[in-house]
């Protein structure tokens, strides 16, 4: 009685063990069969995984209300790669400038108005649906009270989109009905 090969090629699987018979009937044919006669555990090297990111965050908000300043995002390793997986390629932090345009006497650029706390929280639609930090006020150029920037635009706070965790990007008043499976 041998053993089959690993039903996995790495990590832990199943293999079985086979008797093989043979007998001669009355009528003198000989006939063959097999049966299992044992499962067994098996263990190959480990298995290797590639390592992959998580999504990216939203942008934080920019550091400067107008002449140029800085807004980070980040995304964290979510599977690490391992047993001779490929690392990560890219960067964990990705830095673009904003508010760019000049200060001016205390005058912004429509659709913009002056703030006394031009990087407040949230301020752009993708800030809507995250816990926000407080910061220092900064005095400069934002959207009004009642509008918040996407894709470098103002907005009604309503016509923002919320993106799922698959995604999916939905209007802020839409309601998405969602199947539960109760174990």
């Amino acid at each position: 009685m041998n053993w089959s090969p690993c039903s996995k090629t790495c990590g832990a699987g199943m293999q079985v063990r086979q008797k093989n018979t043979t007998f001669i009937t009355e009528a003198g044919q000989t006939c063959e069969y097999t049966t299992i006669e044992d499962y067994g555990p098996c263990y190959e090297e480990a298995c290797s995984s590639n390592c992959e990111w998580s999504e990216w965050s939203v942008w934080s908000n920019c550091s400067a209300g107008c002449e140029g300043g800085q807004a980070v995002r980040s995304r964290l390793i979510r599977v690490p790669a391992k047993n001779g997986g490929k690392d990560c390629e890219g960067q964990s932090q990705s830095v673009k400038t904003c508010n760019f345009y000049p200060c001016h006497e205390g005058t912004c650029t429509a659709p913009k108005v002056m703030s006394d706390c031009a990087n407040r929280c949230p301020q752009t639609c993708g800030q809507l649906m995250m816990e926000c930090l407080e910061e220092d006020c900064v005095t400069g150029c934002a959207c009004p009270d009642d509008e918040m920037e996407y894709n470098e635009q103002c907005i009604p706070v309503k016509d923002c989109m919320c993106t799922d965790e698959n995604g999916i990007e939905y209007i802020t008043s839409q309601t998405v009905e969602d199947e539960c499976e109760i174990w």
